[in-house]
């Protein structure tokens, strides 16, 4: 990351209502649902129920940034308000930001974030992960990831998981193969960690403060990842 362009004071990207507001970023799946979407909109909804005061941001897509995949993503989520024994446009708000959008306004989104979601299945790195980190935004997020390369579990949920073979949960031959795992979260465990995060988020706040000065001091930069790929290249040759 260019990590000087990652500020956390500014301008946000959207005027909500809601006072405190929960920030997921990642493609919806159809098949396989990699970033635990679903989960993640099911359970904000059972878990805030009649509770006005807190939004989910949900920044996704399912194939592309047109209207007809605009469409999909409301009737999948008026479909899951329906099946949990809500009215339409009943219940916790939800705020869908379809679209690509500039480096500059995903800044502006983050700092829309009281706190980030990612129960994931399966993470090589996680770059929505680091841009929260970095943006001062706590985080509760799956272990046994790419993410654990860089997030520190003092400062962050990292979520209890369990190991579970693909089978035919994904198909992206030469990508994900049946006998592969991913890493299944502890959804008990993320729900209790996501009422903690709204109910204590000036502790959490503080410890994401810390992360963000952790990830600056190890220099998580373009330049210095390429400096280091490159003496690694060099010592193999050697």
């Amino acid at each position: 990351l260019n990590l000087s362009e990652y500020v956390p004071e500014g301008e946000k990207l959207l005027d909500l209502p809601t006072k405190f507001n929960f920030l997921t970023v990642g493609q919806w799946l159809q098949q396989g649902d990699r970033k635990n979407i679903k989960a993640v909109i099911g359970t904000f909804l059972n878990t805030f129920r009649g509770n006005p005061d807190v939004g989910l941001i949900l920044k996704t897509y399912v194939q592309g940034a047109g209207t007809i995949d605009k469409i999909t993503l409301d009737v999948q989520l008026q479909g899951i308000r329906k099946s949990l024994g809500f009215k339409e446009n009943e219940g916790p708000q939800i705020y869908i930001v379809h679209g690509a959008l500039t480096p500059e306004n995903m800044i502006k989104l983050y700092r829309n974030a009281d706190a980030f979601l990612l129960p994931t299945l399966g993470e090589a790195w996680g770059m929505p992960l680091m841009e929260a980190a970095v943006m001062e935004v706590p985080i509760i997020t799956t272990g046994g990831t790419g993410a654990d390369m860089f997030l520190n579990p003092e400062y962050n949920v990292i979520l209890n998981y369990k190991w579970e073979e693909i089978g035919n949960r994904l198909h992206w031959p030469g990508v994900y193969e049946s006998y592969q795992a991913l890493t299944m979260p502890d959804m008990d465990e993320y729900v209790r960690m996501m009422m903690r995060v709204y109910k204590h988020n000036d502790l959490a706040k503080e410890s994401a403060k810390k992360q963000r000065q952790e990830l600056i001091e190890r220099d998580f930069t373009w330049k210095h990842s390429a400096e280091l790929f490159a003496q690694a290249v060099e010592d193999l040759c050697q």
